[in-house]
């Protein structure tokens, strides 16, 4: 079963995809306070000899095709989607090693500009191509937080408490799948897993995906820190001048 768990974040890509979400920054980073962010994750960790149950493996391969689909320089190294195959192999393996030694995610930092526009997902997704997935960005930004990954070909679950292992000290590589996500899906609310559910639906269309589909909206319905409408909204809100 897939999970959502709410580590504070010590992640640099992390912290610094929240900071500047929000505009440019007014304080250095180490002086932010702590922030405690939604995270979905796997529930053991996937890799070779490791658990690799079902819908961990399918999270892990969706996450990556997603990526891929979104950005050109990870589009230009996998070149093609992988199945949405419950089962882990070499394949994913290597892709999964190939990320973590690049360093993963890395945040483009324009100052208070917008994050860069993302290429087209559907291509790469469904015609396994990257002909018409979109340019690649122009502007090289004008610098990149960035941050190491322990390059073991494994992806282990993020605990409740913490975004780094336990004695590796690094960032697990699953916080990284996120914010790349979050970035290059343009998700405002900074919460993935409703948006990966509107993508399987709308965008992906894979009848594999039904288990992993299911295991995130049991995991986004019961997760206690997701935002709770108002029961009581004032049919006059205040107007703030």
């Amino acid at each position: 079963m897939v999970r959502i768990v709410h580590p504070i974040i010590t992640s640099a890509v992390g912290r610094a995809l929240e900071l500047f979400t929000l505009g440019k920054p007014t304080v250095p980073m180490p002086q932010l306070l702590p922030i405690r962010r939604s995270i979905l994750t796997v529930d053991k960790p996937v890799g070779e000899g490791q658990p690799n149950q079902e819908t961990d493996v399918l999270l892990v391969r969706l996450m990556l095709n997603l990526i891929a689909a979104t950005d050109a320089v990870w589009r230009d190294r996998f070149k093609t989607p992988m199945p949405h195959d419950r089962k882990f192999d070499a394949e994913l393996g290597r892709r999964v090693r190939a990320y973590q030694q690049a360093g993963g995610f890395q945040m483009p930092v324009r100052g208070a500009d917008d994050p860069p526009t993302p290429v087209v997902v559907t291509s790469f997704l469904r015609a396994g191509s990257a002909a018409g997935a979109g340019a690649a960005l122009a502007d090289a930004p004008a610098a990149t937080v960035k941050e190491a990954l322990f390059a073991d070909g494994v992806i282990d679950p993020c605990k409740p408490h913490t975004d780094r292992g336990s004695r590796s000290k690094l960032v697990y590589t699953v916080v990284h799948f996120n914010y790349h996500l979050l970035l290059r899906l343009r998700v405002q609310s900074l919460r993935l897993t409703p948006k990966l559910i509107r993508t399987i639906d709308d965008v992906v269309k894979d009848p594999k995906l039904a288990p992993l589909r299911s295991e995130l909206e049991i995991a986004e319905r019961s997760d206690p820190d997701k935002p709770r409408p108002d029961p009581n909204p004032s049919p006059n809100p205040p107007v703030v001048i």
